[in-house]
């Protein structure tokens, strides 16, 4: 019924979009220790491998900008394990999300060396078009809410310690 999603152009017409609730930067990571360096997204395009994930908006920026040295992967945690394997040079993914699925992949952030941030994204609560207008009417104003009484930064603060970012202000 309802998820975080980046709101992408893509996706914009799929759903009804509350937010934004949090912001991303979608990073190229290869594994700690080599020599691999990149001065611009240009320069990723000469790498053997970037792994990526299958249907994610990262995947879809990188094959949008014509990348042809991409292999998606069914699941984060399969592209991160190419990486660490040797099996790609680079795998992409957001800050928000990469503690997470290096751990779920069993390895730890050190293990990985972010490279270059390709692009910054706002995340929102992605509704089904099918849900009532004034449904997600309400869903905004309970977002307004949360914001005007700190409760959203609360929320980020517990699960992204250290961020620093205050994310105000929802999508109309």
């Amino acid at each position: 019924m309802l998820f975080s999603a980046e709101r992408t152009p893509e996706r914009e017409d799929l759903f009804h979009w509350v937010g934004p609730v949090g912001s991303n930067n979608a990073i190229l990571y290869a594994k700690a220790g080599n020599d691999l360096s990149l001065d611009d997204l240009d320069a990723a395009r000469d790498v053997d491998t970037i792994a990526t994930t299958s249907n994610w908006f990262t995947e879809q920026y990188l094959q949008d900008a014509s990348f042809t040295n991409l292999e998606s992967r069914p699941e984060p945690v399969d592209a991160v394990r190419a990486v660490m394997e040797g099996d790609a040079a680079l795998t992409i993914l957001t800050d928000s999300t990469a503690p997470n699925i290096v751990e779920q992949a069993g390895y730890q952030m050190d293990d990985l060396q972010p490279l270059l941030t390709v692009l910054t994204t706002d995340y929102y609560i992605a509704i089904s078009r099918d849900t009532p207008k004034r449904s997600v009417r309400r869903w905004r104003d309970a977002l307004d809410r949360l914001q005007a009484d700190g409760s959203i930064e609360a929320i980020r603060q517990q699960y992204f310690p250290g961020d620093g970012e205050t994310q105000t202000g929802r999508d109309e």
